[in-house]
């Protein structure tokens, strides 16, 4: 539906497809591929006091 055809949007008009990366189970681990995953490195406790 476009804007310009004068009809009122409905909540359905917003809803799109899940990506096949985004589904339970998918080989992708729900991250999408297109972008680059930053794991951070976190100290808690005792060994972020010794460093």
């Amino acid at each position: 539906m476009q804007v310009t055809s004068g009809k009122p949007f409905k909540s359905s008009d917003y809803m799109a497809v899940t990506p096949s990366w985004a589904v339970y189970g998918a080989d992708e681990g729900g991250f999408d591929p297109d972008q680059a995953r930053f794991k951070k490195e976190r100290r808690h406790g005792a060994a972020a006091l010794k460093g």
